[in-house]
């Protein structure tokens, strides 16, 4: 299914004023409002001090359940499914949740639409507005609800599925969903069950005016125990924004699990936070802080990742586990209707819940548009005859598809995070040429491309033109350019045959990894790539030159060959790659250039300029390719920065390092002036790329999961970025 453009923008981080704005107002409606109070409790909901040591306060806040009943922080730690005692705080939030919708259902449901849950509202017409979302009539409302049901119903269902007899809509509000989907399936029977009697009652009216009859019931049930009778009872389970509010989400995926008929699906639509990202262990202190604000609004216990869905789901006994983030573009709809001054004096008259809810929507949006939040979807399938039922374990391709998952966009236009070969490589030849195309690392293969070229055209423009014999001196450049290709390829060729294992690890995506190419055909093309490479150079330059370029095989192949091996030491490494793809690289071209146009030899600023640069950025380099790889490099005991210090704290370290060296490009731009530089190109160029190497770190901090890669190969582009302005120098 094509996914439509999304409303979801490029990641940003919030204001500080914007954030100490909206915390003033939310703590201040907690402080002087009127407290909530439900049915089942005459005294006011207890509000105890919550400490969040890292911001260095004490915040209030009402008490949110942990799985062990105490109060915890909310804070992207792995649950355990453990039972939840069934405390006063539990029962609480049931009791809460259910009052929370029945006081701002009715609002909802004459804006909005009889469906407690938003809608899809799909692209704007060419033309229209950045801030288009339809007219907000009532009717396209209920359309765009009706059409994230159809959307939701068909990136979760697999081509073949029967259509389901018996469904059941958990966490079902006034039945919008169990209806639609009774319409969508006419020989089914769809049960709704939520927690509120008034939501049961209305759902029950509804579904009368349609004329559903039998075939759509309502029931009060509680999620987190539906009856005994219902296991193995439902051919689709439905939870469409209602997982949120479950204070045991393993018990609430088990209970998914439970009432689901083999051959079935479970499909869960819920608020999430983003997956950690690389060396995370819980969310940044401003980011809970926002969700501290969004609980506290929406009776939310802690949040869970989709990540963490999908381990339940595993655990639970589902297979086929396919996640989606569903950024759908609803949010400029749901304000702009709020917004409306007939809309707006309705929510006021709400109360206090009323407007927190509408400060509780603005940071649900800034939420979303750092990564933070997302709707998350999720379908999985439970199996026929369960591996453990015949008493064998399941094949491991099952168990590996049910444990990975199939991840496809939905409702979205957002870039996802590929892996580092599909970034480097882009789109690549299959068979043969494709093992070729990933064995040569098509990255390193640019870099060298772009390095040499680039001194090739920087020493035809400072000699003045090309001597006579033109067809000469264009073979001996190729011929230089091609020893140089030679010397990666044996490099990266001899770096993957001995980081076999750790690549099955880190990069499967590799040829010799993943079982394309044998190891004898790896070394047979790295020995044939270092036969002409050094051919070339000893018989087209000077034995000066000659023997620095077998310096760099020797320095390139010792990083990977043991018992040297110097890989395994992260300063050892940072050494050898600066030394050889930043020093050796640009002073060997620059000197071959000058013997092939057979001038002599004058040091040029510029390229001295060039070298000292470029030696600091590929050191940099050299720290920054193992950021997500810390998972293999740990467990083939090879020690990194990334493994020592962590991804965050390396790609830190490591952007702070490469700015310096900008700042000190664009001083001494700035301080030889016109003498040596063109000052324009070197100034502006490297602002330019400093202000792309900020916005890339930024962009790793909104990010998860496999953000690395693509921090890693934007330093890449910076590197092809400096041999362009080069030339410009």
């Amino acid at each position: 299914m094509a996914a439509p453009p999304a409303l979801r923008t490029a990641g940003w981080r919030p204001p500080a004023l914007l954030c100490s704005l909206l915390l003033f107002g939310h703590l201040a409606l907690q402080a002087f409002g009127p407290r909530r109070r439900s049915a089942a409790f005459s005294a006011p909901a207890p509000r105890r001090p919550y400490a969040l040591r890292h911001l260095g306060q004490s915040w209030p806040r009402p008490p949110r359940l942990s799985h062990s009943g105490l109060l915890l922080p909310c804070r992207r730690a792995t649950r355990a499914a453990v039972p939840v005692a069934e405390g006063a705080l539990a029962q609480q939030l049931k009791t809460g949740v259910a009052s929370y919708y029945d006081g701002l259902a009715p609002l909802w449901m004459d804006v909005w639409g009889e469906h407690l849950h938003h809608g899809f509202y799909g692209p704007r017409p060419s033309g229209a507005e950045p801030s288009y979302a339809g007219k907000g009539s009532l009717d396209e409302h209920r359309a765009a609800q009706v059409a994230m049901i159809d959307k939701v119903l068909a990136w979760a269902r697999a081509a073949g599925d029967a259509e389901p007899r018996r469904i059941l809509d958990v966490g079902c509000g006034v039945g919008g969903a169990s209806r639609r989907l009774a319409a969508v399936f006419p020989d089914a029977s769809a049960t709704g069950i939520t927690p509120s009697p008034v939501q049961a009652r209305t759902a029950h009216t509804l579904s009368a005016s349609e004329g559903l009859g039998a075939r759509a019931a309502f029931e009060v049930q509680d999620a987190l125990a539906m009856p005994p009778n219902w296991t193995d009872g439902h051919d689709l389970v439905w939870s469409l924004e209602s997982g949120e509010h479950m204070h045991d989400t393993p018990k609430f995926v088990s209970e998914l699990a439970r009432v689901t008929a083999p051959g079935g699906r479970a499909v869960v639509g819920t608020w999430v936070h983003g997956d950690l990202g690389p060396g995370e262990e819980r969310l940044r202190s401003w980011e809970r802080a926002l969700l501290m604000l969004v609980d506290s609004c929406y009776y939310l216990p802690e949040w869970t990742s989709a990540a963490e869905y999908e381990r339940m789901c595993v655990a639970s006994g589902l297979a086929d586990v396919r996640l989606a983030d569903a950024i759908a573009p609803f949010w400029r709809a749901v304000i702009r209707s709020a917004s409306w001054p007939r809309n707006s004096f309705r929510l006021l008259g709400t109360g206090v819940d009323g407007v927190q809810s509408a400060v509780a929507m603005l940071l649900m949006v800034l939420g979303c548009r750092i990564g933070l939040i997302k709707f998350g979807l999720l379908a999985a399938r439970k199996p026929l005859r369960p591996a453990a039922a015949a008493g064998v374990d399941p094949p491991p391709s099952t168990v590996a598809a049910a444990l990975v998952g199939e991840r496809r966009p939905l409702l979205r236009e957002d870039d996802p995070s590929p892996s580092q070969e599909s970034l480097a490589g882009g789109s690549r030849p299959r068979g043969i040429l494709g093992a070729l195309h990933r064995f040569s690392r098509p990255h390193t293969v640019r870099g060298t491309l772009v390095a040499s070229l680039a001194a090739v055209v920087r020493g035809v423009q400072t000699s003045g033109g090309l001597p006579g014999g033109v067809g000469i001196v264009a073979a001996k450049m190729g011929c230089m350019v091609l020893s140089l290709l030679c010397a990666n390829t044996v490099c990266v060729g001899v770096n993957q045959i001995y980081d076999v294992k750790v690549d099955r690890i880190n990069k499967p995506f590799l040829p010799i990894a993943s079982g394309e190419m044998s190891v004898s055909r790896a070394w047979g093309l790295a020995s044939a790539a270092l036969v002409v490479g050094v051919g070339l150079a000893t018989s087209l330059f000077s034995p000066p030159l000659a023997a620095m370029y077998a310096a760099g095989l020797v320095l390139g192949s010792a990083y990977s060959v043991p018992p040297f091996r110097f890989r395994r030491f992260p300063l050892a490494a940072l050494l050898i790659i600066s030394c050889v793809r930043g020093c050796m690289l640009n002073f060997w071209v620059y000197h071959a250039v000058k013997e092939v146009l057979s001038l002599p030899f004058q040091w040029d600023p510029v390229v001295f300029f060039l070298t000292r640069f470029m030696t600091v950025f590929a050191a940099m380099i050299a720290v920054t390719k193992d950021l997500a790889d810390v998972k293999g490099d740990v467990a083939g005991k090879i020690e990194t920065f990334a493994a020592s210090f962590g991804a965050r704290s390396t790609a830190t370290a490591a952007a702070c390092v490469m700015a310096l060296n900008y700042l000190s490009a664009i001083a001494e731009g700035l301080w030889r002036g016109a003498r040596v530089f063109n000052v324009p190109a070197m100034v502006g160029g490297h602002f330019a790329a400093l202000a792309y190497l900020l916005w890339s770190r930024w962009r790793l901090s909104q990010r998860r999961g496999e953000g690395a890669d693509r921090f890693y190969m934007r330093i890449w582009d910076l590197f092809y970025f400096e041999y362009i302005l080069y030339l410009f120098l």
